[in-house]
């Protein structure tokens, strides 16, 4: 189900903002600390990306770097899904400890979504998303849950979208949940 938050001065929308941006700010932190260990450069990596994962934060399995034959192939091995993939070499030392590295990233909890809105834990779910638009937050969370807060507003698919997408990306992180 699809909703929003405007009121800015309400408690839920105060605590789904600041663990929302502290979110971001850990998505800057491991980009960072990725950037000063690998020192390859890539186009994309490979593993759950934003809030995709339980940890609502991108984790990283392996990388399509710029230029493989440059890399340390001690660290590095092409994944068997995918050659142009690389992910840490779980037979040396060195891809034991990048992979143990990738694996330390500071994570993020989905069920603090669920605590802010007090949604009750069910069985089979969809992962919670937020995204701070404009000043407005949109949320999506499992159709078996229904926030009871009163600030919480439920919307149609069509305008969540469409708040969505009037963001300015300053804080658009564009990457919906469906």
């Amino acid at each position: 189900m699809y909703y929003k938050i405007e009121n800015k001065d309400c408690k839920v929308y105060k605590e789904l903002r600041a663990m929302r941006e502290k979110e971001l700010l850990i998505e800057e932190e491991n980009k960072k600390a990725i950037a000063a260990k690998i020192p390859y450069e890539y186009e994309s990596f490979y593993g759950y990306h934003g809030q995709q994962s339980m940890s609502r934060i991108s984790e990283y399995i392996g990388f399509y770097f710029n230029e493989p034959d440059k890399i340390d192939k001690s660290v590095w091995i092409p994944s068997k899904d995918d050659p142009d993939i690389y992910i840490p070499n779980n037979r040396t030392k060195a891809g034991k400890e990048m992979k143990s590295f990738l694996h330390s990233l500071k994570k993020g909890r989905f069920w603090d979504v669920w605590e802010v809105l007090n949604l009750p834990e069910i069985g089979r779910f969809t992962l919670p998303y937020v995204e701070i638009i404009n000043d407005i937050l949109c949320i999506y969370v499992d159709n078996k849950q229904e926030p009871k807060d009163e600030n919480v507003i439920e919307i149609t698919q069509k305008e969540f979208y469409s708040i969505l997408h009037s963001g300015d990306g300053d804080e658009n992180e564009s990457e919906a949940k469906k």
